[in-house]
């Protein structure tokens, strides 16, 4: 047998973490997540690790940038009103609660003496 891997060559580098992939792009760590969230970059986990190959970073680098889209703007002077355009309604606020103190100790010592006589007288 040969004394050679049976790795792959593209799989001798490696892999980057998402911190390596954002100081290499000079970018933040949620960017590189989002670009993994959004399917634009290929990434492989190790339990809670994420990691990104290599060819995935090349792949990805090499790729030409979406064109920008072409937006037509009329001057604002030549824009007139829509009159069927819905008004905007200034919806007031919510009054706040109030905050009421807590009363500790409802009820006096005094009312709490009346209240068990009568209940004592009673019976």
């Amino acid at each position: 047998m040969s004394d050679q891997s049976h790795i792959l060559p593209e799989h001798d580098v490696r892999p980057y973490s998402v911190a390596q992939l954002a100081d290499r792009w000079g970018c933040s760590g949620n960017v590189v997540r989002k670009l993994i969230n959004q399917g634009e970059l290929q990434c492989f986990r190790i339990g809670s690790l994420i990691r990104i190959p290599a060819a995935e970073v090349q792949r990805f680098e090499t790729i030409a940038p979406a064109p920008e889209p072409v937006i037509d703007i009329a001057p604002t002077d030549t824009i007139a009103p829509t009159p069927n355009a819905p008004k905007r309604r200034n919806i007031p606020r919510a009054p706040r609660a109030k905050i009421r103190p807590k009363r500790i100790g409802s009820t006096s010592v005094e009312e709490a003496r009346a209240y068990l006589l009568g209940f004592l007288e009673k019976k």
